[in-house]
């Protein structure tokens, strides 16, 4: 087994795109970047805290109540489980890097949001990156990948509903809880320019720039830009049910979580707008 030392991991979270975390996080392949899997195992121990979203066949609240009493034990309560269970997870991520030869670490972990501010807690210096994803592209990533481009079977999907809202509720507070430590990455320049997207992440993560491989080039996985989902509802059967749907998504997110992540509502709106006036067209 290779020697690992604790590693302090870096976080990749975006809301829910075309890209799922593990396809996400390849898009920064470096040759000192250990890149999980979409691996979310800091969501269990944490979870085990909680007194709710949590369901498992051993009566998960009564674990969780005992859990809580067992901490009261502790010299210093919850907060000596908490920085074990942060020990925990720089040595796996210390031992997986070691395996591959890496010397960091980047968790693309999608459900990760879930328990943004506990990574924020338990990793004071881990850097995040977050993916800065309109809400129209995301809810048109999550229709035509999960509900087969028919916008009423979201109404029949709890998951992806919760993730639609609950993930951009969550990542609006990144800043407020890594600070300088977050970079925004806009989702545009990862379209357009991925190099340019890698060369910030890269520098922020304190790793020097690796260039695109031919072989990387040729295989990263395939980014759809937001003007190519506007354009696939223009021409799309459900398209004047999209636009109502997507009306009522922007209404739920409401005015102060768009600004908090820098979407004008108007200009979110405009596009919807464009969408109607496509159809009324001769």
């Amino acid at each position: 087994m290779p020697d690992a030392k604790p590693s302090q991991p870096a976080f990749l979270l975006a809301p829910p795109v075309a890209l799922e975390g593990s396809s996400l996080a390849d898009l920064f392949a470096h040759p000192d970047l250990y890149l999980t899997n979409d691996s979310g195992f800091l969501l269990a121990p944490l979870y085990a805290l909680r007194s709710q979203g949590i369901k498992a066949e051993y009566h998960a609240l009564q674990a969780s109540q005992a859990l809580l009493d067992f901490c009261a034990e502790l010299p210093n309560g919850g907060a000596d489980y908490l920085a074990a269970v942060a020990r925990l997870g720089s040595e796996l991520y210390g031992l997986a890097a070691a395996q591959q030869g890496r010397s960091a670490v980047l968790d693309a972990s999608f459900r990760h949001w879930h328990i943004l501010a506990d990574l924020a807690r338990l990793y004071p210096q881990a850097p995040l990156v977050r993916l800065r994803v309109d809400p129209l592209t995301c809810l048109s990533a999550v229709l035509r990948n999960q509900c087969d481009g028919l916008p009423d079977r979201l109404q029949f999907c709890e998951t992806p509903r919760r993730d639609l809202h609950g993930s951009y509720a969550a990542l609006a507070r990144a800043l407020e809880l890594f600070g300088p430590r977050l970079l925004d990455l806009d989702y545009a320049l990862l379209v357009d320019d991925p190099a340019a997207a890698r060369r910030q992440v890269f520098a922020h993560l304190g790793l020097a720039d690796a260039p695109l491989s031919a072989d990387l080039a040729d295989n990263l996985p395939q980014v759809e830009s937001p003007a190519a989902h506007l354009d696939y509802w223009r021409t799309a059967p459900a398209r004047d049910r999209f636009v109502q749907v997507a009306r009522d998504y922007l209404a739920h997110l409401g005015e102060p979580l768009l600004a908090a992540w820098g979407w004008n509502p108007a200009e979110l709106e405009a596009h919807l707008d464009s969408l109607e006036q496509a159809g009324s067209r001769p």
